[in-house]
């Protein structure tokens, strides 16, 4: 389930941050000899887990347009506030009605209780609009996309902990890493850790991001 989005700043957006990391790799803050290279893991590690989890655990503000299924629903992108809602009736580019906060619902009802995202906008059925059905670009929605800002644990020990595989196959090269009290160590080939995909499968949102 691939999520597309800016790619603008990878560290910037990064579930996990480069100190955490290094303090799990008992590396120092006054070692920053590998700290780039240790970036772009973690950058790749985050954008990976998006695109595992078809959602965006960093967020912007950004104006999205929707064509709606459902004259009472609309499935988007995760968010967390909207800064304005407006509609095209007839599809000819003009966006003539703009929504009043008591024009529309955010489901799920709880999610800011539970830190989770909106996902959903219901249409007030005592409010003055409803989606135009059908209208290629007939909902405008400007609002803060993604996650909340505060990064869940799980994804962040997730992208931490194969952040720290990823980054010591550097040792492993050819499938070895050294020769410990224990004979050998054995690394296969990089993959997602069984562990962290059990950490990260939970926040997978559901197939169809608009309706």
């Amino acid at each position: 389930m691939a999520l597309v989005h800016p790619y603008a700043d990878v560290a910037a957006n990064a579930a996990a941050s480069l100190a955490a990391v290094k303090a799990r790799l008992d590396i120092t803050a006054g070692d920053t000899a590998d700290d780039t290279k240790l970036d772009n893991v973690i950058g790749a590690v985050s954008r990976k887990i998006d695109d595992i989890t078809g959602r965006r655990f960093w967020q912007a503000s950004e104006t999205r347009y929707f064509k709606a299924k459902y004259a009472d629903l609309l499935k988007v992108f995760d968010f967390t506030a909207i800064s304005s809602l407006q509609t095209d009736d007839d599809g000819d580019g003009v966006y003539e009605n703009t929504w009043g906060v008591g024009d529309y619902y955010f489901l799920p009802e709880n999610a800011a209780l539970d830190l989770e995202p909106y996902t959903k906008i219901e249409a007030n059925p005592n409010g003055l609009y409803m989606f135009p059905r059908g209208v290629r670009k007939g909902v405008k929605l400007t609002a803060t996309f993604g996650y909340w800002a505060a990064v869940p644990e799980m994804i962040v020990e997730g992208c931490i902990l194969q952040s720290m595989r990823i980054f010591k196959r550097k040792d492993a090269i050819y499938g070895v890493q050294s020769a410990t009290d224990f004979g050998t160590i054995n690394l296969q080939m990089v993959k997602i850790d069984d562990d962290v995909m059990a950490m990260v499968l939970p926040f997978v949102r559901e197939v169809g991001i608009s309706s």
